[in-house]
């Protein structure tokens, strides 16, 4: 989210006045006028919907994907008021990456943050342009939600984890946006043996190699330890997702999950690099809590966000 506040500002510095049809303005990299699209790095369409309170500006890069649109109450584009959506550019194509409300210049309410999917990932509330109130974060990849508060754009008091289905997994406790206590109730499920060594002497078996790049594998561990419906996510040929899957399928790999002590079934999700020799490799999490480090990092851009000042 680190970068919406930046495509508002963009469309803020269009200052020419407007006639009613729509206008195309080209912007420079620091966001200044140019009449030269070479120089250009974006566009912004402007058109009057009625009035003289009323403008729709529609931002786009320089190779015509839509980045940022909204409306503004002013036809100098000072005054942003309405709902502004924001979009992510990927090689599978554009998504809608978030949605939020502004009023007179200053973001309120509801904000949500969205997958390429469609799903919301983060959703937060703003009061006269101050985070405050409820912020929630999901991972869809592994059915999980964290909650907490913010008070005066810091996260204050209990921040929980929950898994998919609503136990309380791990918590932390916030004080001025910093980490004062933590508490993890679900022990994650434990490797028996190198899963990804296995996944290479199975493929190699079957005189298979992988093509440089990354995939995602997501499954299920059961309280046996046993992997169960593996998927593959990233896109690869049919026979490779395949093998994959029945190299998996059923393997007895972990130790089960403990949610205190006892097993129980916990949702994985796995990201492989592939090297150029077609050797599969772990991507490690993030920090020794990834419950803890997702609700940071999310956090942490929707704080660069504010920082942004209008």
């Amino acid at each position: 989210m680190k970068k919406y506040l930046y495509l508002v500002t963009l469309l803020l510095l269009i200052g020419q006045s407007l006639v009613a049809q729509t206008k195309k303005v080209y912007l420079t990299k620091s966001g200044s006028y140019t009449s030269n699209s070479k120089k250009a790095v974006s566009y912004v369409l402007v058109q009057n919907l009625g009035g003289d309170s009323a403008y729709m500006a529609s931002l786009y890069d320089i190779n015509n994907n839509l980045t940022a649109k909204g409306t503004y109450k002013d036809e100098s584009l000072t005054i942003p008021t309405g709902k502004f959506v924001y979009y992510k550019n990927t090689p599978n194509g554009n998504y809608k990456s978030a949605v939020g409300y502004f009023l007179n210049g200053r973001r309120i309410g509801s904000w949500y943050d969205y997958s390429p999917d469609g799903q919301v990932i983060a959703e937060y509330n703003y009061e006269n342009n101050t985070l405050n109130g409820v912020y929630k974060v999901y991972n869809p990849d592994v059915n999980t939600r964290g909650e907490g508060t913010t008070v005066n754009g810091l996260l204050q008091g209990d921040f929980k984890w929950y898994n998919g289905d609503n136990l309380l997994i791990s918590e932390s406790t916030y004080k001025n946006g910093k980490v004062t206590d933590q508490t993890t109730y679900l022990k994650a499920p434990k490797a028996r043996f190198d899963i990804y060594s296995y996944i290479n002497n199975s493929l190699a078996k079957s005189h298979i190699k992988l093509k440089p790049g990354q995939l995602t594998i997501k499954y299920v561990v059961n309280k046996d330890g046993k992997i169960e419906d593996p998927q593959i996510v990233s896109t690869l040929s049919a026979d490779v997702n395949a093998k994959i899957s029945s190299v998996l399928n059923n393997l007895v790999a972990y130790k089960p999950a403990l949610y205190n002590n006892v097993p129980v079934v916990q949702n994985v999700s796995q990201i492989f690099n592939i090297s150029s020799t077609g050797d599969v490799a772990s991507v490690p999490p993030n920090g020794p809590d990834p419950f803890r480090q997702l609700a940071q990092e999310q956090f942490g851009q929707t704080q660069t966000a504010i920082s942004r000042s209008m």
